[in-house]
This record gives C-alpha cells, structure tokens and sequence, in this order.
C-alpha cells in the first residue's frame, strides 16, 4: 500500500508541476474506470493532505466533472481555501472538512465543519460533539468528533485510548 501511494503521489506531483490541467487529467483519467452507478462519494487521499494550490484546482476540477459523486476530504491546508478571509467557493458536490489543530487553526471558524479527533466517547460528549464513525458527518453542517485511530505512538495516551476501545470489544476508531 505505502509503495501505491508513494507511486501516485510522484505521478500526481509531476502533473502539477506542468499545469492544474494536467493534473486534473490525471486525476480524472485514474478515478473515471472507478466509476459505477453504485459510487456516489469519494473521499480525495484517506491518507495525506492537499499540498499545492494546483492539486487543490484540480481536484475542484474533478468534482466538477462527476457532479453526481460527493468529493470530501479533510485538511489541516486551511489556508488553501481561504481567499479574502472567506471560504473559497466549491463545487456544490465538494465536502471540506477542517481537521482541528495545527498551524492554521485560527482559520477553522471559516468552515462549516472541524472534526476533533478524542481519545474515548466520553471525551466527545464533553465537547458536546457527535462521534462520526462512518463519514456520514463530512456531509453536514455541524463539526464532529472522530476516535483517535491509527498507528499511534508507543507508551502514548492515544495508543491506549485504542487498546482500551479493543479491550473492551468496542469500535476501535475509524475504519475505512
């Protein structure tokens, strides 16, 4: 899997560095084969981050060629969609999903949506927020919670949030 993605991000990197119209063909020749009638949302990198304003111009580009498909994603790239201290205009089939924390986190107020990632249950309920476990939430209007998931570091307050939640036979966090 590493080796794939590190494969796609080359081939990607190299298309932005031609043009936003190169990448978005390439973006859009490798997910039109992905494309049946059962497939009505697509989540862009379950792993990485938009990195380069051009990616971004081109995944917008993408969304709106399938306007029958809902793209999300989630960015700590807050600035990215930021133009003129407003939320930049997407396609109404693109879901952005501020992931809270980071460099850019005085720019989250301007999404309609932050998901926190917590260590427990508990821990949401306290921030009065929601635990989406199946991205259903990305699709809303409220900001959410999602469990710690992931590799985490050994020894770390995250790590045994996880073995807890396994322990106990309960979802051990996000799963895609």
């Amino acid at each position: 899997m590493h080796r794939s993605r590190q494969d796609n991000l080359s081939t990607i990197a190299e298309a932005i560095n031609e043009s936003v119209t190169v990448a978005y063909q390439v973006l859009a020749d490798n997910i039109q084969p992905k494309i049946t009638k059962s497939i009505d949302k697509f989540r862009i990198h379950p792993s990485g981050d938009f990195f380069a304003a051009t990616y971004l111009a081109a995944w917008v580009s993408v969304a709106a060629r399938f306007p029958d498909i809902n793209f999300y994603a989630y960015t700590k790239s807050l600035y990215m969609f930021i133009h003129e201290g407003k939320l930049i205009d997407l396609p109404s089939n693109f879901y952005i999903t501020a992931s809270a924390g980071g460099e850019y986190a005085h720019l989250e107020h301007l999404f309609p949506r932050v998901a926190y990632v917590v260590n427990t249950e508990e821990e949401a309920a306290e921030l009065g927020l929601e635990i989406d476990h199946d991205d259903s939430h990305c699709f809303g209007d409220k900001s959410f919670a999602l469990l710690v998931h992931g590799t985490q570091p050994k020894g770390s307050i995250a790590g045994a949030a996880i073995r807890e939640r396994r322990r106990q036979g309960k979802h051990a966090g996000y799963s895609k």
